[in-house]
């Protein structure tokens, strides 16, 4: 080639083969409507609205240890202010070394982008009543 001339690369897909040497071009074609029927006919492509939430407990200023009911509510604000949606309970939580973790789940209408303050009361495994920590917690 002479001065002047420029080299153009083309990059052109390549079949794949299957393991016989047949040629399977169309099977990304098959391969991708097999994806997308089973992402818009599985219900478990559906988002879920449950979170969960990490906490650290603590009995007489040390690490809670054992078994516990937490009862929980959400809030528009730090204080005052009517609860959305329904109480979550969690019973018979195991709280180790005060850590402990919850899956609470409001609904999708309690998310609006405002903010939010949880309420949480605990008390031991089948004791008749709650103690209501605070602050709330954002």
């Amino acid at each position: 080639m002479g001065p002047g001339k420029r080299f153009v690369q083309q990059v052109i897909p390549k079949m794949s083969t299957s393991r016989h040497g047949k040629r399977c071009g169309h099977a990304w074609a098959w391969t991708t409507g097999l994806l997308l029927w089973i992402h818009v006919s599985c219900p478990c492509a559906l988002a879920s609205t449950a979170f969960t939430y990490q906490g650290r407990l603590a009995v007489s200023n040390r690490p809670a240890n054992g078994t516990y009911d937490f009862s929980v509510q959400l809030f528009p604000a730090v204080s005052g202010g009517s609860a959305i949606g329904s109480t979550a309970t969690a019973l018979g939580v195991g709280v180790t070394n005060g850590l402990f973790n919850l899956s609470l789940d409001f609904g999708a209408s309690a998310f609006n982008g405002d903010p939010r303050w949880l309420a949480i009361s605990v008390r031991t495994n089948g004791a008749s009543s709650h103690t209501l920590l605070t602050p709330r917690r954002p």
